[in-house]
């Protein structure tokens, strides 16, 4: 059995959604900027709802517990046919993303938290139109292994 020294706890976000170069090229960009708390440079008091706010706020309504360190597009290479030609061009097409979160709130908060937020981002409706892009979204939760005592 192990035992938790505590320190260092980690919520993984892994999203999949459907991209297609014409319909949903934002895709990607919207959401980094949801899961980041970036607001865009046209809209700095901020537009819609970045869930990163709703996040912290189902953890901790008075603190910011859930800080992101970590972001990166996970991108498949796919088949483009090019018109004319016979050949086909292989082309590295965003179709998720992995977002690493630390979370710095109390250790006996941290399993109602991570149940909280699976629970949210489960939640499709009352969310932003691009949402409904989204085909899959893994929580992955974890502790750093220099703080796992034997």
């Amino acid at each position: 059995m192990f035992d938790l020294d505590y320190d260092t706890k980690y919520l993984s976000v892994v999203i999949e959604f459907k991209y297609d170069s014409k319909s949903s090229k934002n895709i990607p960009n919207e959401v980094r900027e949801a899961f980041l708390g970036i607001y865009p440079p046209k809209h700095p008091k901020g537009r819609g709802s970045p869930i990163l706010r709703d996040l912290n706020n189902l953890c901790n309504p008075n603190e910011e517990v859930l800080y992101p360190i970590y972001f990166s597009l996970i991108k498949k290479p796919v088949k483009i046919d090019l018109p004319g030609e016979r050949e086909y061009k292989l082309k590295n097409t965003a179709v998720g993303t992995i977002i690493l979160y630390e979370y710095i709130g109390l250790l006996e908060d941290y399993k109602d938290c991570c149940l909280k937020i699976a629970e949210f981002l489960e939640k499709k409706s009352e969310k932003p139109k691009w949402y409904s892009e989204i085909t899959s979204i893994k929580l992955i939760i974890g502790y750093d292994l220099k703080d796992v005592a034997k």
